[in-house]
């Protein structure tokens, strides 16, 4: 039966709808400008000084009247009586008449009668004269009172957070306490019967409760009170039971689970005639409820938290600024699509994406799904994709909102590899590395959509060469050797030695997914036993229990073989080691780097390759099956 949505709505009608159901908090509070950081204003401030109060000089030297200097040079000097010495902080005693001087440190007090500051370098002191080699402008080296601020100057807006560059703005006027508004109080509660508290032992069907502590989290970074968190079952008493207590001390409560309309889903069951919207026409995000409760905004979200958290930045974020009367800041910037993207018409879709800078923005989709913390924990931010949009064209230019103001260092997309996890453990650059496959590597590294791709891509036995030769803007650098073979339980229960053994012993075998490198390799072994049974490959393949699988990752092969979802699989030895398997080694295979030429003279770039060379890192290689060969680090194509 198909599943069943109330009120479906596009995003536009729900994002007004529910920004309907809040007003700005006019309440306010006066607090210290030592806890103000992340408050925002509840009122205007104007200077009530000028900043500097008074002028000042900007320079070690000494204090004069400019139109006494003219003339003066090396070859002209002239000699001023010296009047006093005044340090930072005091207050002159002596008003400067012609022929006079002053000396001032940095920061002090310009005498009346003065209006320049010779520098001391260009002067020599006689006792109680003072020796001028160079001429002076008026107000040289000179902080005129005023000059930063003037007095009555509208500085900082109603309505605007506070930040370090405020409270030192506000410490240099004077002001001690300022006036902000009170924090948003929101409730949190999560449902699920599989959800269990990180830190416990995580049973077999369950899954770690993440959607309480990246919405909390998320919310303390707003600004916002957590008034009230819980996590449920999910029975409609005890969510019922959850609400009424969230909803006494919050002004917003965010319900994550149970959104959708299936047997056990029970949030929009909570409002019945208070319901506005079930269904956003969104992906991912669809099942999003908004409600009202004693006159108070609820929002449902999906218990994916890929989709909680992106709903949250669309949705539920402009609520609260709303609330705190905060005006909202947009990171949104066009960006070019690295690669064809199919999306879902009808529905706009929130993207995940890498960005990187190629003179200009280039955005290289990756998406695992609504459930995925991957994705967005290694994207940069999302492409809007609109909902009359059915397919998207490489070099189409797309809104990208921003997750951060900054873009990385290096960026390696490519093969998973425990390897590259210790070469970038090491440095000292921001890098992020994506583990999307070998095949999907060539492609974000053939569009320029990061600076190095790693792949394991074996035909006809050679590695990697031949699927990079006709690349014109990339170079091939010879990487590593690593160990490829069969993982299987401690003890090796069922004695499987070697590939003939997976074709012919009754086995429940995991694959790896199709365009990785593991999988190009398990086909390439296979067709070499076909070969010797004279049989074809098509046979052989139909003939293994879970050749069909897709297992996008070692660790998930590595996962699946220890608890029990496949008597072996196809992996590394370094997954052996990580998750206690035994390992029966098929072949060693080069494992490489594929480096966009424009990429090359990075200094990150460098660094990686120097990294991957050092002594201390190829001994903690050799614990994981990894060895350096002769040619490593050097351009093989």
């Amino acid at each position: 039966m198909a599943k069943e949505f109330l009120k479906v709505v596009d995003l536009d009608t729900a994002v007004k709808t529910v920004l309907s159901t809040v007003d700005i908090i006019e309440d306010s509070e006066e607090i210290d400008i030592t806890k103000a950081v992340g408050r925002v204003l509840a009122e205007d401030v104007y200077a009530t000084i000028d900043v500097p109060p008074f002028d000042r000089a900007s320079m070690d030297g000494y204090a004069v009247r400019a139109k006494d200097t003219v003339g003066v040079d090396e070859f002209n000097p002239r000699e001023m009586m010296l009047k006093e010495v005044i340090p930072a902080g005091n207050v002159p005693e002596h008003k400067i008449f012609s022929g006079e001087c002053a000396y001032v440190a940095t920061g002090a007090c310009i005498p009346v009668g003065s209006d320049s500051v010779v520098m001391v370098e260009y002067t020599e002191r006689c006792g109680e004269k003072v020796k001028f080699y160079r001429a002076s402008s008026q107000y040289e080296n000179v902080i005129r009172a005023g000059s930063d601020v003037a007095k009555g100057e509208l500085l900082i807006r109603k309505g605007e957070a506070i930040n370090v560059r405020t409270v030192a703005m506000l410490s240099s006027l004077g002001i001690r306490k300022v006036k902000v508004r009170r924090r948003p109080r929101v409730g949190v509660i999560s449902t699920g019967d599989e959800l269990i508290e990180p830190g416990e032992k995580l049973e077999h069907g369950k899954v770690y409760n993440t959607n309480t502590y990246h919405l909390s989290s998320k919310l303390l970074e707003m600004g916002c009170e957590l008034s009230y968190v819980n996590t449920v079952k999910d029975e409609l008493e005890d969510l019922e039971r959850a609400l009424r207590e969230a909803l006494k001390v919050s002004d917003l409560v965010i319900i994550s689970g149970g959104t959708s309309a299936g047997a056990r889903d029970n949030t929009y069951k909570l409002f019945r005639n208070n319901l506005l919207v079930h269904g956003i026409s969104v992906r991912p995000g669809k099942p999003t409820i908004i409600a009202k409760a004693d006159g108070k905004p609820v929002v449902g979200l999906s218990g994916y938290p890929g989709a909680s958290l992106l709903l949250f930045e669309i949705l539920v974020k402009p609520v609260l600024f709303k609330m705190m009367g905060k005006r909202m800041k947009s990171k949104r910037v066009k960006a070019r699509i690295a690669h064809n993207w199919v999306s879902e018409k009808g529905r706009t879709e929130f993207l995940p994406v890498s960005i990187i800078d190629r003179g200009f923005l280039l955005a290289f989709p990756f998406f695992k799904g609504s459930f995925s913390l991957y994705s967005l924990l290694k994207s940069d931010g999302f492409a809007i994709i609109e909902k009359d949009v059915e397919y998207v064209r490489e070099g189409t230019e797309v809104d990208v909102e921003l997750f951060s103001d900054f873009l990385h260092d290096l960026v390696i997309i490519g093969s998973h590899s425990y390897a590259v996890d210790i070469i970038v453990s090491k440095m000292d650059f921001d890098v992020k590395s994506l583990s999307v496959g070998s095949s999907h590597g060539l492609m974000a590294i053939s569009k320029g959509a990061c600076d190095i791709a790693g792949i394991h891509l074996v035909k006809n036995g050679v590695y990697n060469i031949p699927f990079v030769r006709d690349f014109k803007n990339c170079v091939l650098i010879r990487g590593f050797n690593r160990v490829q073979g069969i993982v299987v339980k401690k003890g090796n229960p069922l004695d499987i030695r070697s590939i003939e053994d997976i074709v012919n012993k009754d086995v429940k075998f995991l694959n790896r997914n199709p365009g990785s490198g593991t999988r190009t390799l398990f086909d390439e072994e296979l067709k070499k036993v076909a070969i010797r049974k004279k049989t074809s490959f098509e046979k052989l393949r139909k003939s293994i229990d879970g050749y069909d699988t897709s297992y996008s990752s070692h660790s998930s092969i590595g996962f699946g073989v220890k608890n029990g979802l496949g008597d072996c699989g196809i992996s590394t030895y370094a997954t052996s080691k990580i998750y206690g398997l035994d390992f029966i080694p098929i072949t060693e295979e080069h494992y490489d780097f594929v480096v966009y030429k424009e990429s090359l003279e990075k200094k990150s770039v460098r660094k990686f390759f120097e990294t991957m060379c050092r002594e201390d890192i190829k001994k903690e290689f050799e614990r994981i099956g990894v060895f350096l060969s002769e040619d490593t680090g050097k351009v093989i194509v």
